[in-house]
């Protein structure tokens, strides 16, 4: 049964008039929500691609929290160590890239007795040894030229690029040796070709490497007067 609006009486379901009054009858119709389509299913290569990217994203987040908790713990260390212990701190430091140095050259011996290419490996030991001095001088030259850089950044700057370029020269020509012995026991033709290029270019490398120092000094000396104002 249906309600006339206007005056209550009671008419048949389908009725559009009152039979009593003759209104208007209108039929209110419930209004269905539209039932919302079905998500799409996922077959395994998608679910492994979308869990795969969150896993990236995250992996990404946590490696780059860790690095800035390793590099700030880092700071403090070496902060903690040239302050406590001064000057001494690259004496030790050098110090003991000497001890390792040394026990590397033991170690290379030590694989020549067992190896292929034994003249090889004794070609390195035998240099190593020959030019002890030479690598002492470039591990305590690195070791107080970090240490001053850390200490002494804006007033060491100026002097940091031709000390670089010495240190630079020094390693290249130690590696262009290698490359000689290489070519000596090895039977490597190309390599002893490559020596002589490095040894060739050792000039050009200082010259670059002063001009790039002074580069990036002047660079720092501008950044730091920007933020002082």
């Amino acid at each position: 049964m249906t309600l006339c609006p206007k005056c209550g009486s009671d008419n048949t379901v389908d009725s559009k008039f009152c039979s009593a009054c003759g209104s208007v009858i209108e039929i209110a119709q419930a209004q269905v929500p539209p039932v919302p389509p079905p998500p799409p299913v996922k077959d395994f290569g998608q679910e492994m691609d979308e869990f795969g990217k969150r896993l990236g994203k995250e992996l990404g987040e946590m490696g780059k929290r860790i690095g800035k908790e390793a590099e700030s713990a880092g700071k403090s260390y070496m902060n903690w160590w040239d302050g406590t212990l001064g000057m001494f701190a690259p004496v030790i430091s050098g110090t003991i890239g000497v001890v390792v140095f040394i026990i590397l050259l033991i170690i290379t011996k030590m694989i020549a007795t067992i190896s292929d290419h034994r003249a090889f490996w004794e070609g390195l030991a035998d240099f190593g040894w020959d030019y002890l001095l030479l690598f002492v001088g470039l591990i305590f030259l690195g070791s107080f030229q970090a240490y001053l850089h850390r200490r002494y950044r804006k007033q060491f700057r100026w002097v940091s690029p031709p000390v670089s370029a010495v240190a630079f020269v020094a390693w290249f020509w130690v590696f262009a040796k290698v490359l000689d012995i290489a070519d000596r026991h090895l039977g490597h033709p190309r390599l002893g070709d490559l020596s002589s290029l490095v040894i060739l270019m050792l000039p050009v490398i200082f010259v670059l490497v002063i001009i790039g120092g002074y580069l990036f000094a002047f660079v720092g000396a501008m950044n730091d007067e920007y933020v002082r104002r």
